[in-house]
């Protein structure tokens, strides 16, 4: 947005005044024309091409219950299951009427949520379908019985599609920034993406064939179902950690040596700082591959030590928006040189005093802008400001049963989301997310980031992991607290972390709330670290 006597101009015509930043891939992906198909029709033709190779290897397993399915059941069984779904009256309105309603009349539960299931569908008005998956639930029907027992002969074959209106998925958001929500994404979403991805080839798919990943995200996310439904087309096996627990992630690890991880950044730097890491033979990893929050320079180079034949890949992708940016695309762009700063493969770059980790360049068919938070005027190369997104990427809307449609979509009258997040886009269009712009707090009038306090604690030798929050203040509105793990053996008192800050920070960056030791940090449903939980214990506490 330009300025015209002090005032910016915002309408639609105007748009071509603004400072908007392209992929470097852009042109490859004119005229990309996506299919009017299901996803499962072109996963299952990706898969078609690599089949013979991969079908006698695990595409997905269970690591707790040791439970796994090959490539080869993903077509039999998927159409016996859809086929048996069909019999007991699933049919493809069941999303609409679910969003129109939420009259969910099917419910999958497996024998530890079974009890909570039951209850809730018991105090519904209307009839339900219970099926289980993982054991026995009484009075559900099993999924595995299903499958086992149904001869596919009902799978509605004829079914016609409309890949941009009908939906394919309700992931919820992780509820990081507050009560969780249904992220609406149609077939056509999750396509525009892979094929925007294929377009400047960066599928790697002769690179990931028969290799594993090892994954913390949950399967109810929007991470964890891409990982899946790109596992099919590139022919790499998913190892699932169903629930996240620290102590048994590094044995997960060395019983499946996987040759990839797919985790956050909080558990990156946990794991980096792990003294686990030291006490075996981990060179069987050769990837980590990061998404969801930010990465700190000191967490990328503990990992780039500790494990030297490692490559570390970010990307930046939202429940609402799928992936928007990943440094998988850097080595295929002309924009990048050698004489950039990297570790382990991920570039990073000084804004100011501070250095941040790139986020990856920009997809295809990806548009950003950068707003100023004063004059929400629009800024051009390594300048902050929110980040705003429009791409086909994006959620139709969050769930919503009293709109007529069933959902509200979230994006201005230009196509516009803001993703509240603080950024900016450097000359080779590489995307910095620095933060969520409500997790920054204010001491007085100046500007506090938890990840830039985070990445400063975490560099000390006797922190295994932080997280930082603000706590409300009557008289300098909030104050900076760190709640703080140490590394097993090591010891440290308050005053040496608040110290440690000091001495590296400004004055209004100090740990002016405190320190608190404890054993763990919180996580959310999503698996990031839950800074709500956080701040409500530093609350209860001053009471």
């Amino acid at each position: 947005m330009d300025e015209v006597d002090g005032k910016c101009k915002t309408s639609s015509e105007k748009e071509k005044d603004e400072i908007i930043f392209k992929s470097p891939f852009y042109k490859k992906a004119i005229g990309l024309e996506v299919p009017n198909v299901s996803l499962p029709k072109l996963l299952f033709s990706a898969l078609d091409k690599i089949y013979d190779v991969v079908k006698d290897n695990i595409w997905v397993m269970d690591v707790i219950k040791e439970t796994s399915y090959k490539f080869s059941d993903i077509k039999p069984l998927t159409t016996r299951f859809a086929s048996a779904l069909t019999r007991i009256g699933f049919k493809k309105e069941e999303y609409k009427r679910q969003m129109l309603e939420t009259s969910a009349r099917f419910i999958v539960c497996d024998p530890e949520t079974a009890p909570s299931v039951k209850w809730a569908a018991g105090q519904l008005d209307w009839p339900t379908n219970l099926l289980s998956i993982g054991g026995e639930v009484e009075g559900a029907t099993s999924v595995e019985e299903m499958i086992e027992t149904d001869d596919g002969t009902a799978f509605p074959h004829d079914m016609e599609i409309n890949s941009k209106e009908d939906i394919l998925a309700i992931p919820n958001t992780s509820g990081s920034t507050g009560v969780p929500k249904g992220a609406m994404h149609s077939h056509y979403n999750f396509i525009s993406l892979f094929l925007s991805l294929n377009s400047c080839g960066a599928t790697e798919m002769d690179e990931m064939i028969g290799k594993s990943v090892l994954t913390s995200m949950g399967n109810f996310g929007v991470a964890g179902l891409g990982s899946l439904c790109r596992s099919i087309a590139s022919g790499y096996s998913n190892y699932s950690i169903s629930k996240f627990d620290h102590r048994k992630f590094v044995d997960y690890l060395l019983k499946f040596k996987p040759s990839g991880l797919y985790i956050y950044p909080y558990v990156a730097s946990w794991l980096a700082r792990a003294p686990e890491l030291n006490a075996d033979d981990f060179s069987f990893i050769r990837r980590i591959s990061l998404v969801g929050t930010v990465m700190d320079l000191a967490t990328a180079k503990i990992l780039s030590s500790k494990l030297p034949q490692m490559q570390l890949t970010q990307s930046f992708a939202m429940s609402e928006t799928l992936i928007l940016a990943s440094s998988e695309l850097t080595k295929l762009s002309d924009t990048t040189s050698d004489k950039e700063e990297k570790v382990a493969g991920l570039k990073y770059k000084k804004l100011g005093e501070e250095y941040h980790v790139s986020s990856g360049i920009l997809l295809p068919l990806v548009e950003a802008k950068i707003v100023d938070s004063e004059s929400r005027c629009t800024v051009g190369h390594n300048k902050r400001g929110s980040l705003w997104i429009r791409c086909p990427y994006i959620m139709k809307g969050y769930l919503r049963t009293n709109s007529a449609k069933g959902y509200v979509s979230q994006l201005d009258e230009e196509g516009w989301l803001d993703t509240g997040d603080l950024a900016f886009i450097d000359e080779t269009f590489h995307l910095y997310v620095l933060e969520r712009r409500n997790f920054i707090f204010k001491y007085y009038t100046h500007q506090v980031s938890p990840a830039e306090l985070e990445a400063v604690i975490g560099e000390h030798p006797a922190v295994l992991s932080v997280g930082v929050v603000g706590i409300p203040n009557p008289i300098t509105t909030s104050v900076a607290r760190a709640f703080v793990v140490l590394r097993p053996g090591c010891q440290a008192t308050e005053e040496e972390i608040k110290s440690y800050v000091a001495e590296r920070k400004e004055f209004y960056k100090h740990l002016h709330g405190g320190v608190e030791f404890v054993d763990y940090l919180p996580e959310n449903r999503g698996g990031k670290l839950d800074r709500n939980a956080l701040v409500n214990r530093a609350i209860s506490n001053k009471k």
